[in-house]
């Protein structure tokens, strides 16, 4: 025999679960849309002190990440040319 308090609760779960909203399917990203994203020149190679390159694919800014890199360039990241538009901003002011 149950509670009143056990039966509140198993109630209410049963409530929660029948006005539950299942979110709606989202498309899948295929394998071809992700490569391309990777191939366009949207990306740009950063340091601390400023944007290093600009217009890159993915791995050419991985070459020359590891390029500076060897050069001892510090703090360096792989961003898209929008973030780092916003950094160019930032640091000129």
């Amino acid at each position: 025999m149950k509670t009143e308090n056990e039966e509140n609760q198993t109630s209410s779960e049963m409530a929660t679960a029948l006005n539950t909203d299942v979110a709606p399917a989202v498309e899948a990203v295929s394998d071809e849309d992700f490569q391309s994203e990777l191939s366009k020149p949207i990306w740009s190679v950063i340091s601390f002190e400023k944007c290093e390159a600009v217009d890159l694919s993915y791995s050419e800014a991985i070459k020359k990440m590891q390029e500076l890199g060897e050069n001892n360039f510090f703090g360096l990241c792989v961003v898209t040319n929008m973030a780092a538009q916003k950094i160019k901003g930032k640091n000129s002011k």
